[in-house]
């Protein structure tokens, strides 16, 4: 009893509630961390601004404790398209990688639907989340597998619909993390 009890005071504290969608993520997750090449650590802070320049490169993407046996989606979406004040492009999909294999860690082991374009906005400061996603399965590279995955791939980067995506995929959102870019950049402020 004490340690269901003990258990359950654990669970929520590690409980994080996930700043794109507002649903509570796992308890029990990997652990994801963000960065670009440019940067000094590579790794960035979720929340951080980046400059333009940073984000030009592809992001670099690394998750630990990842579950045995299981397959990992990454997205990249900004859900302030084109503006901010009038995001009637959102989500805009920046990136897509799927059947990441646990052991890997990073997005080397998946395959991409769609290819990273970088994250600079046209008007305003837009957010950027980048969305580990655990899959029920892996797709696989076979008949069946390939036949997923072109149904997967977007006919258009923007208004896509991450929710729908996870809906019908499968896929459980485990970890997130996010930065922003401004359209204007003032170097003073970073």
């Amino acid at each position: 009893m004490i340690y269901l009890l003990f258990l359950s005071l654990i669970s929520r504290c590690l409980a994080k509630v996930s700043d794109y969608s507002g649903e509570e993520l796992p308890a029990v997750r990997p652990a994801l961390k963000c960065g670009f090449p440019g940067l000094q650590n590579f790794y960035f802070e979720s929340g951080s601004r980046q400059l333009q320049a940073t984000v030009s490169e592809q992001m670099i993407v690394q998750f630990d404790y990842a579950r045995d046996h299981t397959f990992y989606t990454v997205l990249l979406v900004d859900p302030d398209f084109p503006d901010p004040d009038d995001p009637r492009f959102a989500d805009f999909l920046h990136w897509m990688v799927v059947d990441i294999p646990a052991p890997h860690r990073n997005v080397d082991g998946g395959q991409y639907l769609a290819y990273y374009v970088p994250a600079i906005p046209p008007i305003g400061t837009h957010r950027y989340y980048l969305l580990l996603l655990e899959q029920e399965k892996e797709y696989g590279h076979y008949e069946t597998g390939t036949g997923a995955k072109i149904e997967m791939v977007p006919a258009k980067y923007g208004n896509f619909n991450t929710t729908a995506l996870m809906e019908k995929w499968n896929l459980r959102l485990v970890d997130e993390c996010f930065f922003t870019v401004s359209a204007t950049e003032d170097k003073d402020e970073l």
